[in-house]
């Protein structure tokens, strides 16, 4: 499994992440995504820290079970 990890999505060469990694992680805006596309699961966790904006504080969860990858948020409770 290949993981690509980087701050803000819009950085990112979308031709090649999409052919060469399985996983994107992300994080600048702080809002909290699961999305497939072309067989890439796209994962923004949110925030762990304070509260920002009206989003509640959250992780992500990456999940790889049988070959299948799955990603899941944790929403924390202050």
């Amino acid at each position: 499994t290949k993981l690509f990890i980087i701050h803000d999505i819009e950085w990112i060469d979308d031709q090649v992440a999409l052919q060469d990694h399985q996983v994107i992680i992300t994080g600048h805006t702080h809002r909290a995504l699961i999305h497939k596309q072309d067989n890439v699961l796209f994962v923004n966790p949110g925030s762990a820290g304070p509260r920002r904006n009206l989003n509640s504080a959250s992780i992500g969860k990456i999940f790889l079970r049988n070959g299948r990858l799955n990603a899941r948020l944790v929403e924390l409770n202050a």
